[in-house]
């Protein structure tokens, strides 16, 4: 009953047993991920989009709805130019990518 305590894996294990409310907390992050990324691709226009950290462990899913709606929301100037995969970093990604931010601003 506290939703406060709710982590991404029991989210997607919850989902994956048919609870709704899981399904539809999953369905709306990634209505907002797919968004944020249509937004992306018009501004930045790569090739590749990864996703990682622990939204990313949920696999297919969170991966599925998030490459759905990124297409319901994408430009045309983005269509068929690009693909959503997960990161194969996984979770590392998020210190990997501290490191590397800590890396650049001391530089």
């Amino acid at each position: 009953g506290d939703v406060s305590r709710l982590t991404c894996e029991m989210l997607g294990e919850a989902a994956r047993k048919g609870d709704r409310f899981a399904a539809r907390e999953i369905d709306r992050v990634a209505e907002s991920v797919g968004i944020a990324l249509a937004n992306m691709l018009c501004i930045l226009n790569p090739e590749c989009i990864a996703l990682g950290g622990g939204v990313s462990n949920l696999g297919d899913t969170i991966i599925v709805p998030i490459r759905r709606y990124t297409k319901k929301y994408e430009f045309l100037s983005s269509k068929g130019r690009y693909r959503i995969e997960r990161c194969a970093l996984g979770d590392s990604i998020v210190s990997i990518g501290a490191v590397l931010l800590i890396k650049q601003i001391l530089q």
